[in-house]
């Protein structure tokens, strides 16, 4: 199927807008979900080139890491906004798009499956990028006196964002599995489709 015309278009805008030659259709994609979820959908002001993970991480496109709404891309930044006052808030907002017409089950699985890795063992996700933010993962955590940190989920397609039973079942069940960790002070996992998008855009 088409990508849908109107995330064609407003992709093609984000692409003149941010010319890179080393990034593909679906790349820019995942950049631009990034921006509709950040900078539409939550409001924050946030660059999603930072956020989005360069290379093929396991099922994940993006890992945003927020202390005081500033993102932290390495240990080091965070320490630098921790430094000052005290009572932090943080939260983590994980995310996987997919230029496809519809959710796939395999593919959100897969996407929850690195997520919890992410908190967990890390024997799916590598490489210098995923270390740093694990560095700046483990300051959120040692930063967590008061309250734990918000964890948010989202899955991103061209198409439809309608969510099949099964798909449903595998969300909730994951839900519990994260929140089972008793690390987050809340955990939503939701799946957006072309209309979100275009909306947040």
């Amino acid at each position: 199927m088409a990508m849908n015309p109107v995330v064609r278009a407003q992709l093609n805008s984000f692409k003149q807008a941010h010319p890179d030659s080393e990034r593909n259709d679906n790349d820019f994609f995942e950049v631009m979900s990034i921006f509709s979820v950040e900078n539409g959908i939550l409001g924050e002001n946030n660059d999603p080139f930072r956020i989005h993970l360069k290379g093929d991480e396991f099922g994940i496109d993006g890992i945003a890491i927020s202390i005081q709404g500033i993102i932290c891309t390495d240990s080091d930044e965070a320490s630098d906004i921790l430094s000052s006052g005290k009572n932090h808030t943080g939260s983590f907002r994980l995310y996987q798009s997919k230029t496809s017409d519809s959710i796939d089950y395999g593919q959100v699985s897969k996407f929850l499956d690195g997520v919890y890795d992410f908190f967990t063992d890390l024997n799916l996700l590598k490489g210098d990028q995923i270390e740093d933010l694990i560095g700046a993962r483990d300051k959120v955590f040692e930063a967590a006196a008061r309250s734990n940190p918000d964890l948010k989920c989202f899955f991103c397609t061209t198409g439809s964002g309608q969510i099949s039973e099964p798909i449903l079942d595998l969300i909730n069940s994951n839900k519990k599995r994260l929140e089972g960790l008793n690390i987050f002070g809340s955990v939503e996992i939701s799946c957006l489709g072309a209309k979100e998008i275009q909306e947040g855009y």
